[in-house]
């Protein structure tokens, strides 16, 4: 938690403020712009081990299993270990992954 002057305020990660936008509003006139529309959203490409342990619904220790047994490919950001979301969507799906990428 940060302290801002004598209040506590929750750390709140990215992801999870993503998901709590709320749905976009359309403009007076009726027309979207890129801004306004719900599409528009980015959603983060690479996950952190505990993101995408949460988006399997398995633990994180089987995430690191997966990794170390090379099922599950990663991208390396410094000391940082994130996994691709598209790669894993595809894990998902039944494909096949080659880690060598």
């Amino acid at each position: 938690m940060a302290i801002d002057g004598a209040r506590l305020i929750p750390y709140v990660s990215p992801v999870q403020r993503l998901a709590t936008l709320p749905e976009a509003k359309t403009m007076e006139s009726g027309s979207e712009s890129e801004e306004t529309r719900s599409d528009s959203v980015i959603t983060p490409r690479l996950m952190t081990v505990a993101e995408a342990a949460r988006y399997m619904g398995v633990a994180v220790g089987t995430v690191r299993r997966m990794i170390a047994g090379d099922k599950l490919p990663i991208v390396r950001i410094g000391r940082a270990t994130r996994i691709d979301r598209v790669k894993l969507d595809k894990l998902l799906d039944g494909g096949v992954l080659e880690t060598g990428d």
